[in-house]
């Protein structure tokens, strides 16, 4: 299995332009039958929050954890601090991603 990361903004995006199409009847009604339940998938994913970690210098072993900036100490981390100083928050962050569940 391929993982892909898709803005957020062009799923939904993408979802409102295929429920207008299949409102105004522009797909058949064998179309939406057809892909109904993939897009009801991505309509729930997007609902549900992505849990999120810190990812700096992990070793192979290693989960993520959480942001020093949540425990008020951003002078642990020299992102953070930069974050900070440019107004950003954690989620600016290229350290901070979606945690992937191992299965």
């Amino acid at each position: 299995m391929t993982t892909i990361t898709i803005d957020r903004a062009v799923v939904e995006q993408a979802l409102e332009t295929i429920e207008g199409l299949t409102r105004d009847r522009l797909f058949t009604a064998e179309w939406a039958g057809k892909h109904g339940a993939a897009i009801a998938a991505l309509r729930a994913a997007l609902e549900e929050p992505v849990p999120h970690g810190c990812y700096v210098d992990l070793d192979d072993d290693m989960e993520p954890d959480g942001c020093v900036l949540d425990e008020g100490s951003p002078r642990k981390c020299v992102h953070a601090d930069r974050l900070l100083r440019e107004g950003k928050n954690k989620t600016a962050c290229k350290y901070w991603k979606p945690i992937e569940v191992k299965r």
